[in-house]
């Protein structure tokens, strides 16, 4: 038996004849299936009846529907709403008289941000409900046919011509409101980041109450017209909105991006103490937007970065310039700084300290040095170092805050061009056996010649060294005997020294009084003179012998009277040092060295005119005549 298809007409026709039949016509096929003794043509009889009756009652039931359908020739379907009426089953004129009424009663409330409320009644804009024919045409276009489908779904209409209403007293009454005035029209504010304890944090945006009026007369006009009884400014969005919002993507990475840089904290130990660089400074070195944006510009941050190193080498650099020392006698003395001292490398510096930064790192670190000194203690000083006293004439060398060594010496001569310059130097190398000399005439001779067992050069041709030649040291030699700016030792003393030595051990060189200089002594090349080179070497060792000059003549009588010495003992005696130098060269024993200090270490007798007090300057040696040893070396 084929099968009926359903179409949906046919279902709902079975549903009619159900009712009028009191059965489920579906199982008539079944009725009595259950008896088998029963006959094959009683059943087909039974069968043919029932259909019978199936085919009488769907006619019947296709009747009942299109008898119902003409009824909505005259009456809105089920489900049909006109101007917020509920129109259903409803006639033109009985949907009109409704919405006569309603109009009647008609208000309208408006709500705006903050919980604000505006009512407007029909009575205060003439608010009236007009008959047309736009209700006639919603019946007229309804498919009656279709109505039972169209009786399962609700339709909403909303007719303009049936109301009317006076709009010049709208627009007065919407223009007095609150909400509508000028003042009141507040601006959104965006989502913007704040530093506050360390740390960036987004600040939520602002609604503020600024609306847009137009839009929102619009709405109102609307919805009199359609006769709705609530309008809501927030609900229809019509509020100015922040451009940046708390949930900004870029917003919230640039807060992420920032809180990096300003979880960095960088904790300088500086001899001077420490200096601490974190967030507070870091956020003044970004740039800030009107909008309380953040950014930064890469350029404009490295420049920071280098103003902030440069300052901190400033507050910390000490070398070549001027340190205070505190000397044995107990005298503070400023000295310059030529090779010790502190200087931050800033260069490296911005570098290096540009990536902690950006890494968010959080450290304690000493900047990049190019100069530093072995410790922050005693000025920097420590408790290892050699000082120098110019004006004493005596040199001490501390080591761990123990006097290990001393000794007078005899410094430069205090001219212009042989004095001794002060400062604080470190050892430049140490040397055996070497030949000083000193300015070189034009026929290639030099001015003088002086061998050397123990060389220690501190400061280009200026050092300490042994000077066999010299009877004695000490007092105020140096003033008008002196050397031509080295410090000159004894023997015994300058090999002490050398053995000692060391090239991180800092040499303080000073004067603890002001002095004056005498003018440089002139040089006369000797190929300008055209005298006899006999002569001139005869004048050369004549120079030698008057730097031992005061020494032979301030005890002449008294040598003579106790050792019944001469002259010739005296050159006996210088021969004798000569030999002791050459002899410990060669491997001689030290007692004999001993032997021959004592003779040299005399004193002299001070000068006629010490030092001048104070100077207010002190001019540097001539560039010709820097020392024992020429400016540029042993040449």
């Amino acid at each position: 038996m084929a099968k009926v298809r359903d179409n949906g007409l046919g279902m709902k026709l079975e549903a009619e004849l159900d009712e009028i039949l009191g059965v489920d016509v579906q199982k008539l096929s079944a009725f009595d299936g259950g008896h088998e003794d029963r006959k094959k043509g009683k059943k087909k009889y039974i069968i043919l009846a029932g259909l019978a009756v199936v085919v009488v009652a769907a006619g019947t039931v296709a009747g009942v529907y299109t008898i119902r359908a003409q009824t909505f020739k005259t009456k809105f379907f089920p489900g049909t709403t006109i101007n917020s009426v509920d129109s259903s089953n409803l006639t033109p004129a009985e949907v009109e008289a409704l919405i006569r009424a309603k109009v009647e009663e008609y208000s309208l409330t408006l709500s705006f941000r903050g919980g604000e409320q505006e009512i407007i009644d029909g009575k205060d804009i003439d608010y009236k409900y007009v008959e047309g024919t736009e209700v006639s045409q919603l019946l007229a276009s309804q498919d009656i046919m279709n109505w039972y489908k169209e009786s399962q779904n609700t339709r909403e209409y909303t007719v303009a011509s049936n109301t009317t209403y006076d709009e010049e007293k709208l627009t007065a009454i919407l223009e007095g409101m609150n909400a509508m005035q000028d003042k009141n029209q507040v601006e959104p504010e965006n989502a913007y980041l704040e530093y506050k304890d360390g740390s960036f944090e987004i600040i939520d945006a602002k609604e503020g109450s600024q609306l847009d009026r137009e839009a929102f007369t619009a709405a109102v006009q609307e919805a009199i017209s359609s006769g709705k009884t609530d309008v809501s400014a927030e609900e229809l969005d019509l509020y100015a909105k922040p451009a940046v919002t708390e949930d900004n993507e870029i917003l919230v990475k640039q807060a992420s991006d920032l809180n990096s840089y300003a979880a960095a904290s960088i904790t300088y130990d500086l001899p001077g103490g420490e200096k601490v660089l974190d967030g507070d400074t870091f956020v003044k070195w970004l740039d800030k937007d009107d909008d309380g944006n953040y950014t930064r510009d890469d350029e404009k941050f490295t420049e920071k970065i280098k103003e902030y190193v440069a300052e901190m080498a400033e507050e910390t650099d000490s070398f070549g310039g001027e340190m205070e020392f505190k000397a044995t006698d107990g005298s503070t003395v400023k000295v310059k700084s030529v090779d010790y001292g502190w200087q931050i490398d800033q260069a490296k510096e911005v570098e290096v300290l540009k990536q902690l930064i950006y890494d968010g790192e959080k450290t304690t670190r000493e900047p990049e040095y190019t100069k530093r000194m072995a410790t922050t203690d005693n000025g920097g000083f420590g408790d290892t170092y050699i000082e120098v006293n110019l004006t004493k004439q005596h040199m001490y060398y501390y080591k761990e805050g123990k006097l290990i060594f001393e000794s007078d010496f005899v410094s430069g001569k205090m001219t212009k061009d042989r004095y001794t310059p002060t400062g604080v130097y470190l050892l430049d190398y140490k040397q055996r056996d070497r030949t000083l000399r000193g300015r070189r005439y034009s026929n290639g001779d030099y001015s003088y010649e002086s061998h050397v067992n123990y060389w220690m050069p501190f400061h280009g041709g200026y050092g300490f060294h042994d000077a066999t030649w010299r009877g004695s040291f000490g007092g105020s030699i140096y003033v008008r005997s002196g050397s031509h700016g080295c410090v000159n030792m004894p023997l015994t003393k300058a090999k002490a020294l050398y053995d000692i030595i060391d090239d991180e051990v800092p040499i303080v060189i000073f004067y603890t009084h002001s002095y004056t200089l005498a003018a440089a002594e002139p040089f006369v090349d000797r190929k300008e003179k055209k005298e006899d080179k006999k002569a001139d070497k005869k004048e050369d060792d004549k120079k030698e012998d008057d730097e031992e000059s005061s020494s032979k003549d301030k005890d002449t009588s008294s040598s003579k009277d106790k050792e019944g010495s001469s002259s010739k003992d005296k050159g006996n005696s210088s021969s004798k040092d000569k030999n002791t130098s050459s002899s410990k060269d060669k491997g001689g024993s030290s007692s004999k060295d001993k032997g021959s200090s004592s003779k040299t270490d005399t004193p002299e007798t001070p000068s006629k005119e010490p030092p001048k007090e104070p100077s207010s300057s002190q001019e540097p040696p001539a560039s010709d005549g820097g020392g024992e040893a020429a400016p540029s070396g042993e040449e």
